[in-house]
Order: structure tokens, then sequence, then C-alpha cells
């Protein structure tokens, strides 16, 4: 999936590359594929099944985080980006990317 590394002794390991487009911590990101790798919901996916919930990981991780600053083309083209998805209104672990609110409900949470 993109990762190269090799055993460093002492339990550690040797991390020589990652994925392309991987933003976040790859030492993170392969401790929770190694987490995901050992679960009993993947050992018993099939590989179809495993390959996805690696990707979605991946996905995931790769995600802006709350707090970061985007310039405004980075921010016009994440939003073009998924709008062209097959599913936008949600992640692949199924969390919501948007939320559609009514006028009443801001107009409510700023009480004006």
């Amino acid at each position: 999936m993109g990762f190269d590394w090799e055993d460093f002794g002492g339990g550690s390991i040797l991390l020589r590359a990652v994925p392309i487009g991987l933003v976040s911590n790859p030492g993170e990101v392969l401790l929770d594929f190694a987490t995901l790798a050992l679960s009993s919901e993947f050992r018993g996916a099939t590989p179809w099944q495993q390959k996805a919930k690696v990707l979605a990981t991946m996905a995931c991780h790769s995600a802006v985080r709350a707090g970061e600053v985007l310039p405004t083309k980075a921010m016009e083209q994440i939003i073009e980006q998924l709008s062209q998805c097959q599913v936008p209104r949600s992640c692949p672990h199924g969390r919501p990317t948007m939320l559609k609110l009514a006028w009443l409900e801001v107009n409510h949470h700023f009480q004006r």
C-alpha cells in the first residue's frame, strides 16, 4: 500500500517510504494499519473488504484536520473534488463531510 519498512531491531522498524499524499503522521498510520490487520474483523474479511478498509483508513489519515488553515483556493479544490465523489456526504468510515442546516437553526444557534 505504499509503505516501505524493515526490521530495525529491539522491537522497532525503520520506515523508508510512505504512500504519496499521506499528510498525517506516517508512524501513526502504520500503527493503525498494524492494529487493523490484527483485528478479528479484518482477518475475517475477504481480500476485497480488507483492501477497502485499508484504503478508507488511508483516506481518513490524509484528510484535512480540524483547525488546519488552508488557502481559499485549496478549500475550493476540496469542495470541487468532493462534488465528484460517488458518496460525497460521508467519509469512507461513514462520518459526515457536510451538514445541511435550515436558516432557522443557524439563527437559533446564534440567538438571532
